[in-house]
């Protein structure tokens, strides 16, 4: 089969056509493997589960582990044995920093 996948692809005529029946080829799992995760600047190698072909695992507070000034989950999805990885759900921290007063400091 092709990269990533298993199984039979059967060729048909179909009304003079030549069709493709792909319904026998099966996405290949992701094994328990880590994966670079970016956020901002920071890049870490994060643990993954083992994973089914076409889905995802929720990876909990791992965001902060990549990147402290974000929280949140990292999202991890096998496609044809290949992980990927979505930061959208990692959110930035509210600064820590008393902005008005640093304002009002450098105002005089």
């Amino acid at each position: 089969g092709g990269a990533g996948f298993e199984g039979a692809l059967v060729m048909r005529c179909d009304a003079m056509e030549v069709v493709a029946d792909t319904s026998a080829c099966i996405g290949q799992p992701c094994a328990v493997s880590t994966v670079d995760a970016t956020l901002a600047s920071s890049t870490a190698n994060v643990p993954s589960p083992a994973l089914a072909h076409n889905t995802t695992a929720s990876l909990d507070g791992v965001c902060s582990t990549v990147d402290s000034r974000f929280t949140g989950d990292l999202l991890v999805e096998c496609y044809a044995g290949v992980l990927t990885v979505d930061a959208t759900p990692c959110v930035g921290l509210p600064c820590a920093v008393d902005v008005a007063g640093l304002v009002q400091n450098a105002a005089g």
